[in-house]
């Protein structure tokens, strides 16, 4: 973001290097350096602790698996469930803590350019950081599609009955990118002065124009070499593209990587309902 922090601002009482560190420090964590070994022990006990005390909710194992022995059962619920639970809790409580970046990012004061190429004032670069916690839904959709599916094979059951569980993942997605609205008033305020700043500067251009070449007046047209510079006209011509684009940091950039990671582990639960073949011929009919 370059210089978009007011020099005078403190975080947390300190300034410069101290107040950085503040910035970025964990939530719940005292000054100094975080203790990420106590963090991933606790969330370990908690994993394990919700398998103990919610045993009768994990799925069950098919009947080809149980037909193996004890040993599959056992590393099922004794290993794979609290190892996924934990690393599912360890991503939560790092998005957590980005979210309580993003927060404090917000309430400084921040010099956001309204023609910067990014559309966002500067901001871009954080809804490239924004994107990377994508990750955290496809372990969630792979676990929910094995689910559906296994309960298809084996029970018998419709990918229709599962429609308000897919449409709850793909929600889980939009909702993750909320922390971005954080940003939506300082965009707004950009964006409206930047409209006036260059409306000023637009509008006393043309009025020197239709001076010159419309009543006769003389004089030059004040600011007709810098409007003619491509620079000028393109700052410009964004700017009113802002206008019509909206103020919200929810680009392509940061919706299709959320999206996708939902949506792609569940897409071969259609084939469930749909022979491949049938798939197949209706994709190439829409594309023909």
């Amino acid at each position: 973001m370059g210089h978009s922090c007011h020099p005078g601002d403190r975080i947390d009482g300190h300034r410069g290097r101290d107040g950085s560190r503040a910035l970025w420090r964990h939530p719940g964590m005292a000054p100094g350096e975080p203790d990420l070994l106590a963090i991933d022990l606790t969330l370990l006990a908690l994993a394990y602790a919700n398998v103990l005390f919610w045993r009768e909710s994990i799925p069950p194992l098919p009947s080809s698996w149980r037909s193996l022995g004890v040993l599959p059962a056992a590393w099922y619920a004794n290993v794979a469930i609290p190892l996924y639970q934990f690393f599912v809790l360890r991503w939560l409580w790092w998005f957590c803590g980005w979210c309580c970046v993003l927060w404090r990012l917000s309430r400084l004061k921040l010099h956001l350019l309204p023609t910067h190429p990014d559309s966002l004032g500067g901001l871009g670069v954080i809804n490239v950081a924004h994107a990377r916690f994508a990750a955290i839904m496809v372990p969630l959709s792979l676990v929910m599609a094995s689910h559906i599916g296994l309960r298809i094979a084996f029970q018998h059951h419709a990918l229709h009955d599962y429609k308000l569980t897919i449409i709850a993942i793909l929600g889980v997605s939009l909702v993750m990118m909320l922390p971005l609205l954080t940003f939506t008033g300082k965009l707004l305020v950009a964006r409206n002065e930047g409209l006036v700043d260059y409306g000023a500067f637009a509008s006393g251009y043309a009025r020197a124009f239709a001076r010159k070449w419309f009543t006769g007046e003389s004089g030059s047209c004040r600011g007709t070499r810098q409007w003619r510079h491509p620079v000028a006209r393109g700052h410009a011509e964004q700017l009113s593209r802002r206008t019509e684009d909206g103020i919200f940091m929810w680009n392509r950039d940061v919706l299709v990587p959320y999206v996708l990671s939902a949506a792609l582990p569940l897409a071969p639960l259609v084939l469930t309902e749909i022979p491949i073949d049938q798939l197949l011929r209706r994709v190439l009919e829409m594309l023909g």
